[in-house]
This record gives C-alpha cells, structure tokens and sequence, in this order.
C-alpha cells in the first residue's frame, strides 16, 4: 500500500519531491544507503505480524538494525517519521449478555482487547515496511515519481530545440530553446521549417539555408523538477548556473518525429499534421484500445493506401476515446448531451461546446456521406479530417 495512495496524480508527484529535498537531498554516500535500504526492503518483506504475546526475536533484530542505520545515514526528522505511532484501530463493539454470569463477559473484554492489540501490530508493521519501501523509491528516484511518465502530454509535454547554423559565421553555432509549450514549438519552429522559412530565435532571425542541424527532444518534467532531474543525471542546474545542453541531451529524443523533411512536397501540407497526430497519439497513451484503431488509421494513412478505411479508423477511434471518457458504449452521433454535461463540468464556455458539437455533427455526416458507406473520398479532404479528428481528440484530452 502507497503512503501516497490517496493523493491525486499530482499531489502525488509534489509530496514524494518535497520529501526527498526535506529528508534525503544531500545524502552522504547515496550507493551504500541504497544498497542497505534495498536489503532491509528483501528482510521486511518476509517478516509477518505475529501474535502480539510472543516474542519476535527476528523483528526485534531487524527493528534494532534498521534504527542504527536510519541514525547512521539520515536527519533526526526521518528516524521520527519512522517509529511514529500508528493510531490505534477502533475496537469492534462487543455486546454484553446482562443474563449471564460476569465470567464471559470479561473473556469477551479480553478478546476484544486481543484483537485491538494484534490488529495495531499488523498495522504498525505494514506503516514500517511502506515507509522504508517509500524512502528507497525517492532515494533511488530523486524525488522524481515514476507517475511522472503518466501525465497527460497534451497538456503536460515541453519541447527542446537544438538548432545548429552557420548565419553569419564561418564556425558552426549553436541555438537553444528549452521548455516551450506545443502551441510555441509548432508556431516558432515546425511550422516555419516545414516551409523553409527564417526561424526566430533570440532575437536573430537565421535564413533556413543557413541551419545545419536540427535536434528536438520533449519532457513531461516542470520547472522545479529540473534541479532534481540534473542531480539524477549528474548535470549543473542552480539559480547561478544552467547547463542547458546536458539538460537536452537528457530528455526523450524525438527529432524524427517533430521533423518535417522541407524538401518532400507532400511534407508541405503534412508538418502540421504530423505535430497533431503525435500529440493525439501521446494523450491516447492512457487509453489502447482507441490507440490501437487510432495507430491503425495512421499507418494507412502515411502509406498512402486504404485512405478511405483511414478515415473510418479516425471515426472510430475517435468514437472509443468519446464512450471511455464518458462511460458508456453510445455512437459518435449519439453522444451529443453526455459530450455537453461533460465539457460544462470541465470549465468549457457554451460558445466553444456549441462549436464542437456542430463541427461533431457535420463530421459524422461527413464519414456517412463520403467514407462509411461510399468511396467518395477526396485527397484534398483527407489531411483536412485527418487533422480535425486529431484535434477533437487533443481538446478532450486536454478536458479528461
């Protein structure tokens, strides 16, 4: 059981970092703690609550292991935290029989009492084993929760651009732009690129002809996580001092995806698309099986092929992603009063939910007329569905 379970993903994320700075940044040979953190880990998980009258001489050793090296390698705080004490379980009411003698009664006392006695046993025990498999897990991490990975990156992914050129220079130089937001990233850089346009970055304006290179890399990491990502990865981040390179490096590498070839034409009309379909396909993560139609509908539609069971993919993984959000097994058309209650519970304005759901409504008339039951498909329509069935998906995600 989580020390954390009944925190919301973020919440989560926040108190296992602010743990980690209060109680284990700094701490003096981090590889030997761990390893003697990971032991006591294996020791505790074969120790089982016992009947609390009898001795337990392999907890007692344990126990007594475990406080000298708390002492030894942590803050006074920490070994607190640890041998707090578990409030004590509620006893479950016994009922006294007032036509028998006193005997029974105290023997129901007594068990009642017994079993308030073993039940905090057990659960002072399970606090004991939860906490150092906690500490162990922030150590390891620095403070960084693996649940990181599970943020929606619709709303949650930043984009690092390396962009190497020779604008007015005989030497190579480098460019660097860190932490922009999806909408930043497509209208300051793939959107130019794609067209061979002057990319603005720090106040220069570098002609396309000039760029040698191109390297772009995302995280789902905020600002204040970065000091502890550097820490991981061995890396200078301070209030002085940013090595912004090493913190690039660092990040998932995606440069063949946000990278458009500006030479291949059929890019032109493709560099927005293909930014939408990687974030459709990023915030579809949490949710396969409109993934799996939706991967399938990309694939044919990059190949070229099978464009009209493309769109079809489209609608119908766009249909799964509308009955998982909203919890019921409704077609597309049909969906329309559960989409409006569930885009006002989520802050949407009338005048973006009407909007939507007349884009909706001509979209399934679309998919009848010309896809679902016709090969009617026009090329020039097929990026055009293709980036609004992206862009559905997107602002759901982004409401979910």
């Amino acid at each position: 059981m989580s020390l954390l379970e009944s925190l919301s993903l973020e919440e989560t994320i926040e108190e296992y970092r602010l743990f980690y700075k209060r109680h284990l940044a700094g701490i003096k040979h981090r590889d030997f703690v761990l390893n003697q953190l990971r032991g006591i880990c294996e020791a505790f998980s074969k120790i089982e609550p016992r009947v609390t009258f009898l001795k337990d001489v392999e907890r007692d050793k344990l126990e007594s292991r475990i406080n000298e090296f708390l002492r030894e390698n942590f803050k006074e705080k920490l070994i607190d935290l640890y041998n707090r004490k578990v409030p004590a379980p509620k006893p479950q009411e016994k009922h006294f029989n007032s036509d028998k003698s006193i005997e029974p009664n105290i023997f129901v006392t007594l068990i009642s009492s017994f079993e308030s006695l073993n039940e905090r046993h057990k659960q002072e025990l399970n606090y004991k084993k939860s906490f150092i498999n906690f500490v162990y897990s922030c150590l390891s991490n620095y403070g960084l929760h693996p649940d990181i990975s599970k943020r929606n990156p619709s709303v949650e992914k930043k984009y690092n651009l390396v962009l190497k050129h020779f604008y007015r220079s005989k030497t190579e130089r480098v460019e660097l732009r860190l932490m922009m937001t999806y909408d930043v990233f497509d209208r300051d850089f793939a959107s130019q690129f794609v067209m061979r346009r002057p990319i603005k970055i720090k106040g220069k304006l570098i002609p396309f002809d000039d760029i040698s290179e191109v390297r772009i890399t995302t995280t789902l990491l905020k600002e204040d996580e970065i000091p502890l990502f550097a820490e991981k990865n061995r890396f200078i981040w301070n209030e002085t001092e940013k090595d912004e390179v090493s913190f690039i490096e660092h990040c998932l590498d995606e440069t063949e995806t946000y990278h458009p070839n500006p030479f291949d034409e059929r890019t032109h009309d493709k560099g927005p698309t293909v930014l939408l379909i990687e974030e459709a396909r990023q915030g579809l993560i949490a949710y396969p099986d409109s993934l799996r139609i939706f991967n399938s509908a990309i694939e044919k539609y990059e190949g070229g092929k099978f464009e009209r069971n493309a769109l079809d993919d489209m609608r119908l993984s766009l249909e799964i992603l509308l009955r998982q959000l909203l919890g019921n097994t409704k077609s597309l058309e049909n969906q329309m009063s559960e989409l409006g209650a569930y885009q006002k519970s989520r802050g949407a304005s009338n005048e973006v939910t009407n909007m939507f759901h007349k884009l909706i409504e001509y979209y399934t008339k679309y998919q009848n007329n010309y896809v679902k039951h016709n090969d009617m498909v026009q090329a020039s329509e097929i990026n055009f569905v293709v980036d609004l069935t992206s862009t559905f998906m997107k602002y759901l995600l982004m409401k979910s």
